[in-house]
C-alpha cells in the first residue's frame, strides 16, 4: 500500500477538531484561534482578549467587529489597521488613536472623517481645528453619523477619493514586493506580514517568519515550506496546525513534536511515522524510502494532507449521490 493511502487511512481514523483551537481560555465560540481569552465569535486570529466578532486579527484587546487588525485596543468596525487605540470605522490606518471614520491615515490622533493624513491632530474632513473646536464639532458629527449617516458619509467619501494613495500598503519595509506588510525585509510576494525576513509567497497573518515559503497564518517560525496555522515551528514542511515542533513533514495537528512524518493528532512525540514510533536510525531510513516512493509517483513536493482529504471528500460525495 502506498504512503498516500496509509496517510488517508490515518486521517480517516483519527478524530478531527470540529473547529480548530489551541490554548484558549473561555473562547469556545470561534475557530482557528490560538491563545485567545474571553473571545466570542472570533475566527482566524491569535493572542486576542475580550474581543467579539473578529476575523483575521492578532494581539488585540477589547475590540469588536474588526477584520485584519493587529495590535488594536478599544476598536470598533475597523479594517486592516496596525497599532490602533480607541478607533472606530477606520480602514488602512496605523499607529493612531482616538480616530473616527478615517482612511489611510498614519500616526494621527483625534481625527474625524479624514483620509491620507500623516502625523496630525485635531483634523475634521482633512481640515485643521483648535482642540476645543475639534471636540465640539466632532461630537456633533458623531451624533449625526449615528442618527442619519448619509450626509456624513457623502462628505467623507468625497475627501477619500480626492486624496492620492500608494499602489501598495507597506510600513517600514526594506526590499519587499507585496502589500499590507510592516517591518519586513528581503521578501517577495508577501501579503499581510509583520517582521518577516527572507521569505516568499506568504499570505494572511504572518508574524516573525524567517526563510519561509508558501505559508499562511504562521508566526515565530523558521525554514518552513508549504504549511499553514503554525507557531514556533522549525523546518516543518507540508504541515497543518503545528505548534512548538521541528523537523516535521506532512503532519496534521502536531504539538511539541520533533522528527515526525505523516502523523496526525500527536503531542510530544519524536521519530514517529504515521503515528507509529521508530528508533532514530530506523526512522531516517524509512523516511528516505517513503520520499523515494513519493518521488517515483510524482508527489515529492505535493501537499499530501490536501490530496488525501480530497479523496475523502470525493468518496463522501459519491456516497451522497
Amino acid at each position: 500500500m502506498s504512503f498516500l493511502k496509509d496517510l488517508r487511512e490515518l486521517l480517516l481514523k483519527e478524530p478531527k477538531h470540529y473547529c480548530p483551537r489551541q490554548d484558549n481560555v473561555n473562547s469556545d465560540y470561534g475557530s482557528f484561534i490560538y491563545r485567545c481569552k474571553n473571545c466570542y465569535m472570533a475566527f482566524a486570529g491569535n493572542y486576542m482578549e475580550d474581543c467579539l466578532y473578529m476575523h483575521l486579527c492578532d494581539n488585540s484587546k477589547d475590540c469588536c467587529d474588526c477584520t485584519g487588525i493587529w495590535e488594536g485596543e478599544l476598536c470598533y468596525e475597523c479594517i486592516d489597521g496596525l497599532k490602533l487605540y480607541n478607533c472606530n470605522f477606520c480602514q488602512d490606518t496605523g499607529n493612531s488613536r482616538d480616530c473616527f471614520l478615517c482612511d489611510y491615515c498614519m500616526n494621527c490622533q483625534d481625527c474625524f472623517g479624514c483620509s491620507g493624513l500623516r502625523r496630525v491632530k485635531y483634523y475634521i474632513f482633512n481640515k485643521k481645528y483648535s482642540k476645543d473646536e475639534y471636540f465640539k464639532k466632532a461630537a456633533e458629527l458623531k451624533k449625526r453619523f449615528f442618527e442619519n449617516r448619509g450626509k456624513v458619509l457623502a462628505e467623507f467619501e468625497k475627501i477619500k477619493y480626492e486624496e492620492p494613495r500608494c499602489l501598495v500598503n507597506v510600513r517600514c519595509d526594506e526590499d519587499v514586493y507585496g502589500s499590507y506588510n510592516s517591518n519586513c525585509k528581503n521578501c517577495y510576494e508577501v501579503y499581510d506580514a509583520d517582521e518577516c525576513e527572507d521569505c516568499l509567497y506568504l499570505y494572511r497573518e504572518n508574524l516573525k517568519l524567517k526563510d519561509c515559503c508558501d505559508c499562511t497564518h504562521a508566526s515565530n517560525s523558521e525554514l518552513c515550506y508549504d504549511s499553514m496555522s503554525m507557531d514556533k515551528a522549525y523546518n516543518c514542511n507540508h504541515c497543518f496546525w503545528i505548534v512548538n515542533s521541528s523537523d516535521c513533514e506532512h503532519c496534521y495537528c502536531a504539538i511539541g513534536c520533533d522528527h515526525c512524518f505523516g502523523c496526525h493528532n500527536i503531542k510530544h512525540k519524536k521519530y514517529h511515522i504515521l503515528n507509529r514510533p521508530y528508533e532514530k536510525d530506523e526512522y531516517f531510513k524509512k523516511v528516505a524510502e517513503i520520499k523515494e516512493e513519493l518521488k517515483r509517483d510524482g508527489l515529492a513536493n505535493e501537499y499530501l494532507i490536501g490530496l488525501a482529504l480530497e479523496d475523502v471528500q470525493k468518496e463522501i460525495g459519491d456516497c451522497i449521490e
